[in-house]
């Protein structure tokens, strides 16, 4: 399937809202991810918002869970992500790894 969006060509994969959700494993872990577009807190998933979590204008969030589950509405894909501890990472719904 061919995307354009103004004219030009989108790769399938930016067409979105995706869903990127960190979930904790009962210890608080601080972590940070970068998208490629734009990103937004989202209550998919069983995702909370609160104030712990901070999306930037420059794509890239920073946020902290305990056990919890974060999530986050995102058109483009991960460019990074860093967490300081154990964490789940799911894109929509799905287990992407066990960090």
């Amino acid at each position: 399937m061919d995307v354009a969006i103004n004219g030009e060509s989108v790769p399938p994969e930016l067409i979105g809202p995706n869903v990127l959700t960190v979930v904790g494993k009962g210890e608080t872990v601080r972590y940070e991810f970068e998208v490629t577009g734009s990103v937004a807190k989202s209550t998919a998933y069983g995702g909370t918002i609160n104030d712990f979590d901070e999306v930037r204008s420059d794509g890239t969030v920073a946020g902290r869970t305990t056990d919890e589950a974060d999530s986050y509405s995102c058109i483009g894909v991960a460019s990074s992500f860093e967490a300081a501890g154990p964490v789940e990472v799911y894109a929509d719904g799905e287990l992407v790894t066990d960090v």
